[in-house]
């Protein structure tokens, strides 16, 4: 009889287990937005959500929104690994006043990948475009952000963190900068390429802890191109074949302390001033083209092509 309500027993078991499975993988992986759409949809391409945050929250982890159509998809908070894409549309978000339009506060192994977007101040008072404080890595691939009142893009993080920018636009951003880099711990990388950084205050504020790449990336109408303005984990920029010109300041500034700048292969017109040490040290290839522009001193001194 024992055995009997043993073998009773088991579909019940198997039954819940099914459940419990099901409510773990009920979420989709892939979601769409549209500008008819509404967050209490879910979020499939024939029900579509209304908002980026609204679909991102019924899309699991590591999975993926689309944009039916060319919308303002509204601010959004990201917590997890996923990848919001408007390949063909115009997936748009609109920042509010004293607000941001994408913050990334994710997990620690956690890759969000950001692409065909346009992020739009809208001349709203003290809004920041993009913030990311963590995650494993975030990448921008085609992304415009624009109008800004604080920093058009911001990597502010606590660990090591890494940050693309891939053939983006990032511009008028003129109280801040057009990419904020800092950690308070570790290593915060920033990789540019293929990038267009234009009218804000500083192109480049690269501070502690900062490791930023640039290259085959055009940075005008600036104060400075790159300022380095470093703590105790100190800063290295390294610019390869980009052009600078008609900065205001400089197209190159350091400060004193673990600062570190080299440029190689570069074009500067029309610069108030290319180089600027200020007690930091820029270190130049000489493949450097300057035209209009007064050169400064690099102090650190010419470097041969390896």
């Amino acid at each position: 009889m024992k055995n009997l309500r043993f073998v009773l027993r088991l579909p019940a078991v198997a039954v819940l287990a099914f459940a419990f499975t099901s409510v773990a993988s009920a979420l989709p992986s892939r979601t769409w937005v549209s500008s008819t759409g509404m967050d209490a949809n879910p979020c499939s391409r024939t029900a579509p959500c209304a908002t980026f945050q609204g679909a991102h929250d019924k899309t699991a982890a590591g999975g993926e929104i689309n944009c039916v159509d060319a919308g303002d998809y509204g601010t959004v908070i990201i917590g997890k690994a996923i990848t919001i894409d408007c390949a063909g549309t115009l997936g748009s978000i609109l920042v509010p006043a004293s607000n941001f339009g994408i913050f990334v506060n994710a997990g620690s192994t956690d890759v969000i990948t950001l692409r065909n977007l346009s992020i739009d101040g809208g001349g709203n008072a003290g809004n920041t475009g993009f913030r990311y404080i963590a995650g494993a890595a975030v990448h921008l691939e085609n992304v415009r952000v624009f109008n800004i009142s604080g920093n058009c893009v911001e990597l502010l993080a606590n660990l090591t963190s890494l940050l693309t920018v891939d053939d983006s636009t990032i511009s008028d951003c003129a109280n801040g900068s057009g990419i904020s880099v800092s950690t308070t711990s570790g290593t915060a990388a920033v990789n540019i390429n293929g990038t267009r950084i234009s009218k804000t205050g500083i192109g480049v504020l690269a501070g502690n802890g900062s490791r930023v790449t640039m290259t085959n990336s055009t940075v005008y109408f600036n104060n400075e191109g790159v300022l380095q303005n470093a703590g105790g984990g100190g800063s290295t920029v390294t610019v390869i074949g980009s052009t600078w010109g008609y900065s205001a300041v400089a197209a190159l500034q350091s400060f004193s302390g673990s600062n570190f700048i080299l440029a190689f292969g570069n074009n500067f017109v029309n610069d108030v001033l290319v180089f600027n040490p200020n007690g930091g040290s820029i270190y130049t290839g000489g493949d450097n083209n300057n035209s209009g522009s007064t050169a400064g001193t690099a102090n650190g001194g010419t470097l041969p092509k390896i």
